[in-house]
């Protein structure tokens, strides 16, 4: 077991690690990159969400409970960060892009389920 990390420190290496699951997912189904404009993370992101990236993520989330025995709950969380943050991120560069963004933090909860 991997006991000797600070708490939050792994925390924070497993929100790294999502996003690299994300990438090696974008890799592994030949994802284009994102173009620019609005819209483009986002979109790149929910291109990337299909089986093969959620069996990562459930390989890597067992992996994780196996080495860590973190919170469950801030794990999954951590895990898939990237996408409300990503949302946030185009909130505040594209104003008026992501008005209802409530509503669509509530629709990435269930992602670490």
């Amino acid at each position: 077991m991997i006991t000797k990390l600070l708490p939050s420190a792994s925390y924070i290496l497993f929100v790294v690690l999502g996003l690299g699951l994300i990438l090696l997912a974008s890799n592994l189904q030949s994802v284009p990159p994102p173009q620019p404009g609005e819209y483009h993370y986002p979109s790149f992101l929910r291109f990337n969400f299909t089986w093969i990236t959620a069996s990562l993520f459930a390989v890597v989330g067992g992996a994780i409970d196996f080495l860590f025995r973190p919170n469950p709950w801030l794990a999954g969380v951590s895990l898939v960060f990237i996408y409300p943050l990503t949302a946030l991120y185009e909130a505040t560069v594209y104003r008026g892009s992501h008005n209802l963004i409530p509503f669509e933090l509530i629709i990435h909860f269930p992602y670490p389920l």
